[in-house]
């Protein structure tokens, strides 16, 4: 016991309250080196090692000659003494740097708990650990110099058992904060910085402390007498240090070197897998961007460009928001908020291009957070405007077969005229425009409204549309009846010829339309098709031809109804006569 309070009869030994504070100090560093300890065990450590650090407060208070406690007084009332120096009391060194040193275990399981200042709470922590490693180090030095640090003044000196305590302790701590908290960090790694730290401090510290030991411990071998054999020792000595520094620094140069293959090697596969990325991305058929939470495009692929009609610098300098059609820039919004809250979003979108050709993709992005400074979101887009385009070109072909098989069923079953002219605008208006109307031009060069389905409210009252070479017979409908062929506005909102009915059209939604005539087997006009989309632009090219030809077709279905109409009246009135006629007949059968 002696022996392990103090090495030396001269030097003044551990404090008996010192041990019981490295005591529970060391348990406390174990309960942190648990790997899941229960909370109540985690909160007597924190507890018992805040006491420690407080402990030690009030000690340097009481050292200053303030009494608090005095409980080393009253346990041990009458110390032996070492010259002046009472022993069995704690050094004020001591005490400071259990102040000190009581405050790392609370730190790091407070650090355990998360939060904003995790990092800056580590490294206070290390830093504390260090302070206590290095002082314990500093006064191990001193009692092996022979000159403990203190000794002939009145203040209480620190032990060496204390100061190795504190050195090991000190060490744990810096240990427990781990390679992220500082100063580990800097020699922890693979990097070259932290290569070159481990070994030259190292062997800078261990050659230095051993030299110095060697002058205390050895000084017979500089031979301070002989100017020869001092040179002939302190050559030697330099030889051997400068072997040393030479064998780290070829080990240090080896794995540097290493590394330095290892990361060529890892840039070359890095530099071939970017090469192979560009060039998927350049090349591909679809759409690949990303963009800010923002909308602002932060990159592009070639293809995408080229299809919009702008050039990649160009698409830059934009907001996604501007390439979409304006009736979907207000769900723009919505969109970006989805990517906030789930990370992911899926839809279609409808762009416009630079020729203001609309195209409709198929997108489906996520949201990347992690390696980057603000979040963006990873676009993946097809396009199927062709596709979309041939489901609704096969859709409608569908329809207008199925509203052409009703109408000759129609007319099987006896409809008139006007319920297939009704048949036919419902045919229409299932397809998905706003209105249809079918008219038939009277003598007076008057287009009189005799069957309409959709949204009219009002629209086809008290309308008169002439089809003469007045102003107002020079619209679409006047046009078609007279010229036969079909009259296209894409836009009624500029549109000239549409003049007179423009503000009542655009009132109901009517933005574009399409007169179709209705021929006899002969070639005259004896009715039009009118059809009315809620789009500008909504009848191409296959929108007109398929139209026409529905509007061939209703015409023959028009003119059968019309004969099976005339054939019915017809048998009627022979009926009627044959039925007053006074005459007898007789039916039979061959």
């Amino acid at each position: 016991m002696p022996l392990l309070a103090s090495i030396r009869s001269s030097y003044i030994p551990m404090a008996p309250l010192t041990a019981i504070a490295f005591l529970c100090l060391g348990g406390v560093l174990l309960v942190h080196s648990m790997e899941s300890p229960k909370r109540p065990v985690v909160l007597l450590a924190a507890i018992v090692s805040a006491l420690l650090s407080a402990y030690g407060l009030i000690e340097l208070i009481e050292y200053l000659g303030m009494p608090v406690l005095s409980l080393e007084e009253r346990l041990f009332p009458d110390p032996p003494m070492i010259g002046a120096i009472p022993t069995g009391r704690m050094s004020p060194t001591t005490a400071a740097l259990l102040l000190l040193s009581g405050a790392v275990v609370p730190m790091l399981f407070l650090r355990g708990r998360g939060g904003g200042r995790q990092r800056f709470i580590g490294d206070v922590a290390g830093c504390l650990g260090v302070l206590s490693a290095v002082a314990g180090t500093v006064f191990v030095l001193s009692y092996l110099h022979g000159a403990p640090l203190l000794y002939g003044t009145l203040t209480i000196p620190m032990a060496a058992t204390t100061a190795l305590a504190y050195l090991l302790l000190g060490t744990g701590q810096l240990l427990a904060v781990g390679p992220d908290g500082f100063p580990s960090r800097l020699f922890a790694g693979p990097s070259t910085r932290a290569r070159l730290l481990r070994a030259f401090v190292s062997t800078t510290v261990g050659v230095v402390v051993a030299i110095d030991l060697m002058h205390v411990y050895s000084r017979g071998i500089f031979f301070a007498d002989n100017a020869l054999l001092s040179g002939v020792s302190t050559t030697f000595l330099v030889v051997v240090t400068g072997a040393l520094i030479a064998r780290v620094a070829l080990k240090v140069g080896d794995d540097m070197d290493r590394s330095e293959e290892i990361r060529r090697g890892a840039e070359q596969k890095l530099r071939e897998s970017e090469d192979r990325y560009r060039d998927l991305v350049e090349h591909s058929q679809e759409l690949i961007c990303t963009h800010d939470l923002k909308g602002r495009i932060l990159s592009v692929n070639p293809w995408t460009a080229t299809v919009l009609g702008y050039t990649p610098e160009e698409l830059l300098r934009m907001n996604f928001q501007d390439l979409l059609v304006p009736e979907m820039r207000q769900g723009f919004e919505i969109y970006l908020n989805e990517m906030r809250t789930r990370g992911t979003a899926r839809g279609r979108m409808r762009l416009k291009t630079r020729k203001g050709e609309r195209l409709l993709w198929e997108y489906k992005n996520t949201l990347r957070t992690e390696g980057v400074a603000e979040p963006i979101v990873r676009g993946m887009a097809q396009d199927i405007t062709e596709r979309t385009r041939a489901e609704e070109r096969s859709k409608r072909a569908f329809q207008l077969e199925s509203a052409l098989l009703r109408i000759d069923t129609q007319i099987l079953e006896g409809a008139d005229a006007r319920g297939v002219m009704g048949t036919a605008c419902a045919a229409i208006v299932e397809m998905g425009y706003r209105m249809c109307w079918i008219g038939q031009p009277d003598p007076e060069r008057i287009v009189r409204p005799v069957a309409y389905k959709g949204f009219t409210d009002g629209y086809l009252e008290n309308i008169d549309i002439p089809w003469d070479d007045t102003s107002e017979g020079k619209g679409p409908t006047g046009i078609a009846i007279r010229t036969g062929q079909p009259t296209v506005v894409q836009s009624i909102r500029e549109s000239p010829i549409f003049g007179p009915w423009r503000e009542r059209a655009i009132g109901h939604g009517y933005l574009s339309m399409g007169a179709f005539p209705l021929k006899s087997e002969a070639g005259a006009v004896i009715g039009v098709l009118d059809v009315y989309s809620d789009r500008e632009g909504a009848f191409g090219d296959e929108e007109v031809g398929h139209l026409g030809m529905f509007a061939q077709q209703c015409s023959i279905a028009l003119m059968n109804a019309r004969r099976i109409e005339t054939l019915r009246n017809v048998n009627q009135r022979l009926a009627f006569y044959v039925d007053r006629m006074p005459l007898a007949y007789i039916v039979w059968d061959l």
